[in-house]
């Protein structure tokens, strides 16, 4: 059986702007939906990528290293949840993944490219960039002609373009040495090799999984309840933000909404379930930027 989106008539959590964006919104499977609450709610729409990222940076650093309410940044790809973390990573914003660990599915990436043995896995940054554009195009030689295969290669190229991004992140160009040095700009540990690499991304992109049920899990839910609500910034994704509630959202993709994967109706449909419930997050205020210019996408070491 299908699974759908079944939304109560009223709405106890959105401010009244936002509910009428729902109801407004032709692609979201909702009409009649009213609002329970006495809060006028605000709506957002198509203002610059870049422009809502900057004033997210300046409005935590003018309220102490915190946001002005609580705040989540949903998408509908991974993609967008790690080109946000590293935003936040050169800004100094804290910030907290809720979902499934991101990281082992980019790590299942950089070690399908440089292989298992202890050698392989201290390969420097440069040569690993050449593998893994070798890595994709024997993928896509491989599989584009293969029907079957070709959701999987759409999130192999989502996953390299990711590790594109992180690396681009850490890369700096060193006018002492006159070459490309690679760190953690927030703690300026040098990032040498795959093995440096595989650590940084472990630990900042591991995610809480809130569904998992295991020991080590519910600690980190546990410890998460008890911060300042204010003190961090949530990324997640649409399907994972069901249950989930702040004072403010932001949609880093509405370009992604439906996903390239869906391909038939009921995919599609279940699509626009995943808008309404990221849309319908937030209790006061919703934003949803333009989506980022294709040129910001795929930059990374020379020659990518």
């Amino acid at each position: 059986m299908e699974q759908g989106v079944f939304p109560l008539p009223v709405n106890y959590r959105c401010g009244k702007a936002i509910i009428d964006y729902v109801n407004d919104n032709p692609d979201i499977p909702v009409s009649n939906l009213k609002a329970g609450i006495d809060e006028d709610g605000e709506v957002k729409i198509g203002e610059d990528h870049d422009e809502v990222m900057r004033n997210l940076s300046e409005s935590w650093r003018r309220n102490g290293n915190k946001t002005d309410m609580p705040t989540a940044c949903l998408s509908r790809n991974n993609s967008s949840i790690i080109e946000a973390g590293l935003n936040f990573i050169s800004n100094d914003i804290d910030f907290e993944i809720i979902g499934k660990d991101l990281s082992k599915e980019l790590l299942k990436i950089i070690r399908g490219v440089i292989g298992k043995g202890q050698r392989d896995r201290r390969t420097s940054i440069p040569d690993f960039a050449g593998h893994l554009n070798d890595y994709l195009s024997d993928r896509v030689s491989w599989w584009s002609h293969r029907v079957a295969m070709a959701d999987k290669l759409k999130e192999l190229e989502e996953g390299i373009e990711s590790i594109k991004h992180i690396i681009y992140n850490i890369e700096e160009y060193d006018n002492k040495t006159n070459r490309l040095r690679y760190y953690d700009k927030r703690t300026g540990k040098t990032i040498e090799n795959t093995e440096d690499l595989i650590n940084y991304i472990k630990s900042r992109f591991g995610g809480i999984d809130m569904e998992s049920g295991s020991r080590r899990e519910m600690e980190k839910i546990k410890e998460l309840k008890k911060r300042d609500p204010n003190s961090f910034i949530t990324l997640t994704t649409a399907h994972r933000s069901k249950g989930l509630e702040f004072d403010k959202v932001i949609i880093l993709d509405i370009n992604n909404f439906p996903s390239g994967m869906a391909k038939n109706p009921a995919e599609i449909r279940q699509e626009y379930n995943a808008l309404y419930v990221a849309t319908t997050r937030a209790k006061k205020v919703l934003e949803i930027p333009a989506p980022p210019p294709d040129e910001d996408k795929g930059k990374g070491l020379a020659g990518w």
